[in-house]
């Protein structure tokens, strides 16, 4: 039952990247390069 939902969200997720375009792109690097800025800083 889990595990099927999981696989749901992994193929939800794909189809959401397949659509993404270049500039999402940039802007979700920005943001982890942010979130990780916020962790090596704690």
């Amino acid at each position: 039952m889990y595990e099927k939902e999981i696989k749901i969200e992994e193929n939800e997720l794909l189809e959401v990247l397949k659509n993404m375009t270049s500039k999402d792109l940039e802007k979700l690097v920005k943001k982890l390069e942010e979130i990780d800025n916020k962790k090596a800083e704690l």
